[in-house]
């Protein structure tokens, strides 16, 4: 049985979580560049490309069977 989960959008007063999409590139890259967020959030060495970064967002984008997102 195949399944489909929609990831909605969360918003309180001071934060938004939304499922990830292209527009998030710069951020995603300037953030999984960073040897210091990469050593405590990140599995993998830093990223050097931003297709690197495109890569990881197309993960997230289309999530599979899985039931969750990290």
């Amino acid at each position: 049985m195949e399944k489909n989960y929609t990831f909605k959008t969360l918003e309180t007063s001071r934060m938004i979580l939304r499922k990830m999409n292209d527009d998030d590139l710069e951020f995603v890259f300037k953030h999984f560049s960073n040897e210091d967020v990469c050593r405590y959030l990140y599995d993998n060495e830093p990223l050097k490309t931003k297709k690197q970064a495109q890569g990881i967002i197309d993960v997230y984008k289309e999530p599979d069977d899985k039931d969750h997102n990290r």
